[in-house]
């Protein structure tokens, strides 16, 4: 086999590698996790599982990053990219996680209504869709880079 030939199979091995790790293990061409939404702008797609850098991403069939509602007393958690995590915390690092394992003894359940970037019209929007789903008690997490995040018709893009 010629020296050329050899190069260029080695080429095409390595860039068959690199692919394969970057999609399988880190997660990237994986489908996007949210959609635009008429009503909240764009929310999170579920059910499903998605892998992102290595991270666990499990989204709820209400479209929220969390386990599926159990019958137990429920804490709505509102905020936005905080409480949503990001695609750089595992699932098991979420706030809503991490209050679910502590309330576990009780049987309550910490439901998060959080999408990165989402502001409090988005969130207001998507609580009018949904409603309170049947929580006991709730807790508003703000942050102030999101209070002028408004919707805006038209708009094109989802976060990652």
């Amino acid at each position: 086999m010629p020296r050329a030939r050899r190069w260029l199979l080695a080429a095409v091995l390595v860039l068959a590698l690199l692919e394969a790790g970057l999609r399988w293990g880190v997660g990237l061409g994986q489908p996007v996790l949210a959609r635009l939404d008429p009503v909240t702008e764009y929310e999170l797609i579920g059910p499903a599982e998605y892998r992102r850098r290595g991270n666990r991403i499990a989204i709820n069939s209400l479209g929220m990053r969390a386990g599926e509602p159990g019958q137990g007393p429920r804490i709505l958690l509102v905020g936005d990219s905080v409480v949503y995590g990001g695609t750089e915390l595992d699932q098991s690092e979420t706030i809503a996680a991490r209050l679910d394992a502590a309330l576990a003894a009780c049987g309550a359940q910490a439901l998060p209504v959080a999408v990165s970037s989402w502001g409090p019209v988005n969130q207001a929007a998507w609580l009018r869709r949904e409603g309170v789903q049947d929580a006991r008690a709730a807790a508003l997490v703000v942050s102030a880079h999101d209070l002028h995040d408004v919707p805006r018709p038209g708009e094109t893009e989802v976060p990652d």
